[in-house]
């Protein structure tokens, strides 16, 4: 059972997600600004104080050669990237200009767009894992074990463009390609940047969760899809990644025990 802090501080960050696009709507530069600095800010340094799982993941971070300060400016840097992204996307083709719709076309989109950018995701968080030179940018985000909701934003900017930006941007060539429904974007991107906005917390814990505490073969971002192939050439390269950092930090306390 969550607490009232806790369960308000939930529902405060899936409404700072759901509310981006219309603070650049009706705000512009300066609403959007605004309500990253006034809202998602705050929310990053209420996760840091009302649980230990970020301040751990810090000094994991630290242990694993990435430096405190510039994971915070990294946090800053991820947090404006990816909400100008959303705001300028669905202010660029209208979105909240067009009449919401309910029906059997908009169903269908949204299914299509949601399989699209599962598709997208998976592909990439595959190769990020499967691949020597994506392993070494995913290394960063999953030194952050357990998650929580601030590792959204714990990601190498190619990571983030690769699980991130690459399925919005697949949502962008549905609408241009096929569907042409401003109304239908603005709703498929909604449900996936709040999706995103989930699938780290702690408290939620869906299955994403468990494969940041495992490091498993479910690369995917919706449905529970597990990966075979784990031979020769095909096995996980974050594994021994993290693997590599827990023994140097283990042998380094007990060297230090030693003096």
């Amino acid at each position: 059972m969550l607490s009232g802090a806790t369960l308000a501080f939930e529902l405060s960050t899936w409404i700072s997600v759901l509310c981006i696009s219309a603070s650049f709507h009706y705000g512009g530069a300066v609403g959007l600004a605004a309500w990253t600095a006034l809202v998602h800010v705050p929310l990053v340094m209420v996760d840091w104080y009302i649980s230990p799982t970020m301040e751990r993941n810090l000094r994991n971070l630290a242990e694993n050669g990435y430096p405190r300060p510039a994971m915070w400016a990294l946090i800053a840097l991820n947090l404006v990237t990816t909400n100008t992204l959303v705001a300028v996307i669905t202010d660029t083709f209208g979105c909240f200009e067009a009449a919401p719709r309910f029906d059997w076309v908009v169903a269908l989109g949204l299914v299509v767009n949601l399989a699209l950018s599962e598709l997208t995701f998976t592909a990439g968080h595959y190769l990020l894992h499967r691949t020597e030179l994506g392993a070494k940018f995913h290394h960063l985000h999953h030194c952050c074990r357990p998650p929580s909701i601030s590792t959204n934003l714990l990601f190498h900017p190619v990571d983030m463009a690769v699980e991130f930006s690459g399925p919005v941007l697949s949502l962008v060539a549905t609408h241009l390609l096929i569907f042409k429904e401003p109304f239908l974007l603005l709703l498929s991107i909604h449900v996936l940047h709040f999706w995103y906005s989930l699938d780290h917390s702690e408290n939620v814990q869906l299955y994403h969760y468990t494969h940041h505490m495992r490091v498993d073969s479910v690369y995917s971002i919706y449905a529970k899809i597990r990966f075979s192939g784990e031979g020769e050439g095909r096995a996980d390269k974050v594994k021994p990644l993290l693997a590599a950092t827990r023994s140097t930090a283990g042998s380094r306390d007990i060297n230090n025990k030693n003096l």
